[in-house]
């Protein structure tokens, strides 16, 4: 959290100003001396929340490019009493779905679309140990 951001939420306050005892207050005088700082933290913190913001989106279409690769673990659930393949036992929203050596050693193989929310559920217990 920012300093500006931290004086919003703790130092201004509705109570009466006083320099010694509650400096952040706005009350009895206090707005001649605070609003305009607290109106600049506000920006502050707008502009940080928009950076911000745009730091997560870049985040996300980085993701939505990105290839999965490397090797993990799939686990059964002990309850799963259900027969079907690997691909089978994933739902997902938003992604393309597809099933790498049908049969054989399976691996899922799973892209992003750049036109959807991508989710992916993995609900998987482990009874292997």
């Amino acid at each position: 959290m920012s300093q500006a951001a931290d004086r919003l939420a703790v130092y201004y306050n509705p109570g009466d100003h006083d320099p010694a005892t509650n400096p952040g207050g706005m009350a009895a005088g206090g707005h001649r001396d605070n609003f305009i700082p607290a109106l600049r933290d506000m920006a502050a913190v707008a502009l940080e929340v928009a950076v911000n913001a745009a730091k997560a989106e870049e985040s996300a279409a980085a993701l939505r490019g990105a290839t999965l690769s490397g090797g993990g673990l799939v686990i059964a659930s002990p309850t799963d009493t259900e027969g079907g393949s690997l691909a089978a036992k994933l739902e997902v929203a938003g992604l393309d779905k597809s099933v790498v050596n049908v049969g054989g050693n399976e691996r899922v193989r799973l892209a992003a679309r750049d036109d959807a929310g991508s989710t992916l559920y993995l609900a998987q217990t482990c009874n292997a140990f």
